[in-house]
């Protein structure tokens, strides 16, 4: 059951609410600071292919319609590298750039192949925003919560503190990836499926 929630990464209300806030009910989040300028913090953020990089929980991700990032862009989430299994979309609904303030609003659906079998009707939204801390210092945070009213935000609960877990890794990871550059050495690797486990 581990696998219920931890597809909330890169993971509700409708509106393009903001992360940080506390929109009430269950929910994950996790902000770390990356010592980089927002434009390639952002840059990074947005792009599919990196995403291979710094996330332990799925494996990569294939866009299939869109600009990669923008508005309407929707992309499908593998939990393995064959493509079996665990996967999951993300559609982006919104959008917010004020400078130095970012935000990308997803919505998360069409999940496949998670126990128990109700798991797959769930459905997520997430945030990825970006802010300015000064000009060589940018904080990143991924936030998730349940759509779905009472039942899935009781069943969201019993894992979030295993996305939390996830959450910090990838963002780790990402944050040094950032930093690094050509240089980047993963701290974090990805969790094949024989380490998931039932939520605390």
């Amino acid at each position: 059951m581990r696998a219920l929630l931890l597809l909330s990464l890169v993971i509700g209300v409708s509106s393009c609410a903001t992360p940080g806030e506390d929109h009430g009910g269950p929910q994950a989040r996790h902000t770390e600071v990356v010592a980089a300028d927002i434009d390639r913090v952002w840059a990074y953020v947005s792009s599919s292919d990196r995403a291979i990089d710094w996330s332990v929980y799925f494996h990569h991700i294939t866009p299939l319609q869109g600009d990669d990032g923008a508005v309407g862009a929707r992309r499908r989430c593998f939990r393995q590298p064959d493509e079996q299994g665990i996967r999951w979309d993300e559609e982006v609904l919104e959008l917010v750039d004020t400078g130095p303030h970012r935000v990308r609003h997803m919505h998360v659906s069409a999940l496949a192949g998670f126990s128990p079998s109700w798991a797959n009707d769930m459905e997520y939204d997430v945030w990825q925003r970006v802010d300015v801390v000064d000009d060589t210092h940018t904080t990143v945070t991924f936030q998730t919560r349940p759509r779905g009213g009472a039942v899935a935000a009781i069943a969201a609960s019993l894992s979030f503190d295993e996305v939390q877990r996830v959450f910090g890794k990838n963002l780790d990871n990402l944050g040094r990836a950032v930093e690094q550059g050509d240089r980047y050495v993963r701290r974090h690797p990805w969790e094949p499926p024989e380490h998931d486990v039932a939520p605390r």
